[in-house]
């Protein structure tokens, strides 16, 4: 693509009110270097125009927590996990939550089954399969 600048400088479709598009180029040089302060700034103001102009209150509040947090105003956390009562309450649906998370890379190759006993006889499991 021309290398790091030449990106950065396409990426100023947002001239164009192109904001997706200025923020799907700009995350190619994010996917890189996570850490650079210029490209995080080039993301957070296209995921933040895109809010502006967003019609859907959670794409709205999503795209801005996004740019808060590449500009390191918040913290978003990775998981909030339940209290451990609602958890016990229905173990098995909690379970069926986490095989959304299987990391795909990590998981490659392995074809396996995990499966949780419960004190209650309730039980639970969860597949990986390569490419999952």
């Amino acid at each position: 693509m021309g290398g790091r600048e030449a990106v950065l400088a396409a990426a100023e479709a947002m001239e164009k009110k192109e904001y997706a598009w200025a923020a799907q180029l700009v995350n190619y040089l994010y996917r890189l270097d996570p850490e650079d302060p210029e490209v995080r700034q080039a993301k957070a103001d296209a995921l933040r125009q895109m809010a502006y102009v967003s019609t859907g209150a959670n794409d709205r509040a999503h795209l801005m927590s996004q740019a808060l947090a590449l500009e390191g105003k918040v913290t978003i956390p990775r998981v909030i996990p339940p209290a451990p009562e609602v958890i016990a309450a229905a173990p098995t649906t909690y379970l069926d939550y986490f095989r959304v998370r299987i990391d795909p890379e990590k998981s490659d190759d392995t074809d396996k089954v995990l499966r949780f006993d419960f004190a209650d006889g309730s039980r639970g499991a969860t597949r990986t399969d390569a490419g999952v």
